[in-house]
């Protein structure tokens, strides 16, 4: 996926379906929202990072870039109940259930 590059200000009514139209700004290709995911703070995930027991691809790939399609994140949203260690793509981390002691 590209990222996208323009000069000026961005706002919502530039996007569309998705894709930003190269007219009025100069953008080319896919504009890639970049948010962190608003459950961050308070998922069991970050705390595992922190404590070096969780690589860092995992927040990356999902907690800074593409949360939307984190199954926590969904589980989250919907109010349903999930493992600590289940991982934003459905598994479980046997390992992750364990005390540091």
């Amino acid at each position: 996926m590209r990222t996208a590059r323009y000069n000026g200000s961005l706002t919502t009514r530039h996007l569309q379906g998705g894709i930003i139209s190269d007219g009025d700004l100069g953008i080319t290709g896919w504009f890639m929202h970049k948010k962190t995911c608003k459950w961050y703070d308070v998922c069991p995930l970050k705390s595992f990072y922190e404590q070096g027991r969780l690589d860092k691809k995992w927040i990356e790939d999902y907690c800074m870039r593409d949360y939307l399609k984190c199954l926590r994140y969904k589980m989250e949203e919907e109010r349903l109940s999930h493992a600590d260690n289940m991982m934003p793509d459905g598994t479980i981390d046997r390992k992750l259930k364990e005390r540091l002691s």
